[in-house]
């Protein structure tokens, strides 16, 4: 089966689409075995395969790391719970994410044509990754969150979730960040993988107990880990960091 193109050039997206598009079976043995099992990868995964992939060919991936204090976001998540609100603190700091993407614009820029072009797009496009069972994983899309008023990002944050939940991957070439909450499977701190056509990952590790120095002694502080994972062709490290110390700016002053 032939892969439909755009014109006269076959592009990534065009490969993507396909695959998108079709349905796949096992090619391995037929036969049961006691040794082991078969079984066919789903169509997301094969999707995502190839973006992992095609990431590793093109990508110039470059990481960087900062500890934010979290009692702000903590502070407000007790506050809305008082009040029945369902907000979480990891949406809290998407819409800090939001916040700095809309002041970054090399966070909002792909490159196209074949390398040569930068497409930087007016709006911010964030993608979330959305566990699946069986260790599957899609992207929930909030397109021109940075239009939207707070409340409004939240309740379209909430459907684009359960969308993914319901297997809905929701990624295209103007998620240009994705974020993704490692902190829900107890780790504090992980280096993503950037996922093509995409030029960065943000991962959010579990929010600990820190003990700071105060006075004579200590208190403890609600602090989490932030790890960038970013394309170096298209970010530099100052822009990066730049972009990391107004994320962290922004989660240490949120307020509702």
């Amino acid at each position: 089966q032939s892969i439909p193109r755009r014109g006269n050039k076959l592009v990534p997206e065009d490969v993507q689409r396909y695959l998108q598009s079709r349905s796949f079976e096992s090619t391995g043995s037929e036969s049961p075995s006691e040794q082991y099992e078969e079984t066919p990868v789903s169509k997301q995964q094969v999707t995502l395969n190839y973006r992992l992939h095609r990431s590793v060919q093109t990508t110039v991936p470059v990481t960087l790391v900062c500890e934010v204090d979290w009692s702000a976001l903590h502070e407000a998540r007790r506050l809305i719970k008082e009040t029945s609100g369902k907000q979480t603190a990891f949406a809290m700091m998407l819409w800090c994410v939001v916040g700095a993407l809309a002041k970054h614009p090399r966070f909002r820029t792909s490159l196209v044509g074949d390398s040569t072009l930068y497409r930087t797009y007016k709006q911010v496009n964030l993608g979330v990754a959305v566990a699946l069972p069986e260790d599957a994983l899609v992207t929930a899309a909030i397109h021109g969150a940075d239009q939207m008023s707070r409340q409004d990002f939240f309740k379209v944050l909430s459907q684009k979730i359960e969308m993914a939940r319901q297997g809905v991957d929701q990624a295209d070439p103007s998620i240009t960040m994705s974020v993704s909450n490692i902190g829900t499977a107890s780790m504090r701190m992980g280096i993503p993988a950037i996922v093509s056509p995409a030029v960065a990952t943000l991962a959010l590790g579990e929010v600990f107990d820190a003990p700071i120095p105060k006075g004579d002694g200590f208190v403890f502080q609600k602090r989490a880990t932030l790890t960038l994972a970013f394309d170096h062709r298209v970010i530099n490290g100052v822009g990066a960091a730049a972009f990391m110390n107004d994320l962290k700016d922004s989660i240490e002053r949120f307020e509702l």
